[in-house]
């Protein structure tokens, strides 16, 4: 797989594909974009062609497990920080096929594991129902865009907590970043990954946002537990207190050298994996 950047990660993992269409990033999503390529380039396989509707312009709502990656990362020898599953959403899987990409990544301790939800309600319950244990070398982190509303930072931080407390390592995605957030009560978060909105017709952000935040994480971090921030991208509208467009370079505004100097923050996780 291509290595990737940002300070996201080293490698990729795409065992999960599809989506919900009632998203509120939706219609703007990237994976769905992803896909709807990929199962143009493979019209025979039949997982590609139900995850989307028949146009490829939406998700169907159906979410599948890509049996044919599920065992990739068993073959990487060379230790990796893996982003999991970002062409789909691993808390819509049934709760079996969760379990069997947990067991894959029980199976490689040398790595370790980042994964991705917007639902975690959806998967600490299929996480209750199997009682499955926490894995040292995986976190599970959620996407928050704002403060309030069903997929706001106070609804998500009742269940990203439930997790934390089971003994899950978690971190958060502030992407699309779509309006203010206080990070207050998330101090148990290992990293905190920061992007404005791209692709077609994006919204604002603002760039105190990304700096409030930063602030926060070193604010909060303690000699026992730091809290790593990555700043991914600007965005393609991003604004400063007056309203004015930020400069940036390139479409997402993700050229590390075009960013606010005080912004040039891309940190992995510092964790101690299983082996």
């Amino acid at each position: 797989m291509k290595d990737l950047h940002y300070g996201i990660a080293t490698k990729a993992w795409q065992p999960i594909i599809g989506c919900s269409p009632l998203m509120p990033c939706a219609q703007r999503c990237w994976a769905r974009r992803t896909m709807a390529r990929v199962a143009a380039c493979n019209p025979q396989k039949e997982t590609f062609q139900v995850i989307l509707t028949p146009d490829r312009k939406q998700w169907s709502g159906e979410v599948a497990l890509d049996v044919d990656h599920l065992y990739d990362p068993i073959s990487w020898r060379k230790p990796a920080v893996i982003a999991t599953g970002f062409h789909g959403d691993i808390g819509r899987l049934p709760a079996h096929d969760i379990a069997r990409i947990l067991g894959v990544i029980e199976r490689c301790p040398q790595h370790d594991f980042q994964l991705l939800t917007k639902v975690p309600e959806q998967l600490l319950a299929s996480i209750e129902k199997l009682k499955l244990r926490p894995l040292a070398n995986a976190s599970i982190g959620c996407s928050v865009m704002f403060q309030d509303g069903a997929f706001g930072a106070t609804t998500l931080r009742r269940h990203m907590l439930m997790l934390s407390l089971k003994g899950w390592r978690t971190h958060v995605w502030y992407e699309p970043a779509l309006g203010p957030v206080n990070w207050t009560g998330w101090e148990w978060i290992e990293r905190l990954i920061y992007g404005g909105e791209s692709g077609s017709a994006p919204r604002a952000n603002l760039v105190k946002w990304a700096k409030d935040s930063l602030a926060w994480t070193r604010w909060s971090s303690t000699p026992e537990h730091k809290i790593a921030f990555v700043m991914k991208q600007l965005g393609a509208k991003p604004l400063d207190a007056d309203g004015h467009l930020v400069p940036r370079k390139g479409r997402k505004g993700d050229d590390l050298e075009a960013i606010p100097a005080e912004l040039r923050v891309r940190e992995l996780p510092e964790v101690a994996r299983a082996v």
